[in-house]
Parts: structure tokens; sequence; C-alpha cells
């Protein structure tokens, strides 16, 4: 239209042509800024070290994120466990090993206890679950945290990056508690290596002991009730450290 308009352009005021040309550059120009708009919104720019669990809101994936600032990166030395799902189906099966009943059986209303549902425990903010992994040389001060839903990040104060660095013992307050924590974890470890067999050894229910919230923001001491404690150890009778399960509402700050 506007080629036939310059085309014309002698029997046609220079004034309209004008305006008509400056409409097109506006009407493009308004074009392409809503296309990359539009573009935004429905993918959004990628977050460093994202945890993209399937279904996962935004602000939880963003918890478990963590900085993503050089600093932080450079002081991370352990990632965790990489494939989440599989291990709260890990944790879930050595409780039921032990006890008979899984992480989902010991929260009230649960619908099933099929395995295709412990993802919601993943981002559950009432139960938290968080394990550590077996100690290895370059662990100076014990064997260190490897998993946390959110529950459990919420509760420590920490973001997944955070979180994956710390001994599983300093969960505990400093001194005393800390010391009878690492006891209560080592007997339980002792228990797996030299009975396995013996279920009755590789857990403990009902444990309240103090923990303390360890975020810059958060840090306070509050005492958990009616938590379990159980090894982890797949069917093969491998072991891959220790698990715990508490529900928020019963911590006494």
């Amino acid at each position: 239209f506007f080629q036939v308009l310059l085309m014309r352009r002698k029997q046609i005021s220079p004034w309209i042509v004008f305006s008509c040309l400056l409409i097109d550059v506006m009407t493009k120009s308004c074009s392409i800024a809503l296309s990359s708009c539009w573009s935004g919104i429905r993918t959004p720019r990628s977050t460093q070290g994202v945890v993209r669990f399937s279904q996962v809101p935004s602000d939880i994936r963003t918890q478990f994120a963590g900085a993503d600032d050089p600093e932080t990166e450079e002081a991370s030395l352990y990632q965790g466990v990489v494939d989440r799902e599989a291990h709260v189906q890990l944790l879930d099966q050595s409780l039921r090993r032990w006890t008979g009943r899984g992480i989902m059986d010991r929260i009230p209303n649960s619908i099933t206890s099929r395995d295709d549902d412990l993802d919601s425990i993943l981002t559950s903010s009432r139960y938290a679950l968080y394990s550590h992994g077996v100690l290895t040389p370059d662990m100076i001060d014990g064997a260190v945290i490897n998993f946390g839903n959110f529950a459990a990040l919420s509760t420590f104060g920490l973001t997944w990056k955070q979180f994956v660095q710390i001994p599983c013992c300093r969960m505990a307050p400093p001194g005393f508690h800390q010391n009878n924590l690492g006891q209560t974890l080592e007997q339980l470890e002792l228990a797996a290596q030299t009975q396995p067999e013996e279920k009755s050894h590789q857990v403990i229910e009902r444990y309240s002991g103090l923990r303390s919230a360890l975020g810059e923001e958060q840090q306070t001491t509050f005492r958990v009730r009616d938590a379990v404690i159980w090894n982890v150890i797949d069917n093969e009778g491998k072991y891959y450290g220790q698990a715990t399960f508490f529900d928020r509402e019963a911590i006494e700050v």
C-alpha cells in the first residue's frame, strides 16, 4: 500500500506520504517489541543452578537453586544428589524395609503411598526430609548433607547449595548436642555394618533433639520431636548414609 503511495507521490501531498511512512515504521517497531516481550514471558531466562523439578513453582525453584555468585560457586565443594526423585524413593524404600511404613505412610490424610506420589515430598512445606551420605576422606568434619526437601531448607534457613555443604553433626548446636547427635549417628552406622539384618537397630523412631537454623537471617535453636532417623540401604545391602524425617508443626522453638 505504501509502495503504491510512493509510486503515485506526484498526485499526493508529501505530508500524507511522510505520515504514512512514519506510521509504518512505528507499527513494525511495536510489533517487534511485543514479540520480544511475549517470548520472554513464555521462555524465561535460565537461572544458573536451578533444580528443575517437574511442576515445581518458580519460588521453590529459587529456594533450591541458591545464590549463583562466583564466591558461592567457588566455595561449593559438594553438589548433593543429582536425581532427587530417585533419592527420595531410596529413602522411602529403606524406611519401609526397617519399619514396614514408608515416608508417605507417616503423613496424615495421605491418599496413597505409591512411589509415584513421593514427588510431592520434594516440595512439601510441612514435612522435612533430609539425608547425609557416606563419610569420605575429604570430609574433615564428618559426613556431609546430600539432600534436603523444601521443608528442610526452610527449617534450617538455607538454600540447596548452602545446605549440601553442611556436615551432618553441625545441624545440632555446638558442644554437647553436636556430640550427642554424632554418637547417635555413629551407632546407627555401626548397626548397618555389623547387624544389617537387625531391623530394629537400623532406625530410631520418636527421636527428640535440638537443632540449629544456620541461615544468616534465621539463627535460632529449636527442638524436633517424634522425628525418625534411619540407615539408607538399597536392595543389595549397599549403605548410602542416613536420613531424617519430621513434622515441622511438632517443632518447639
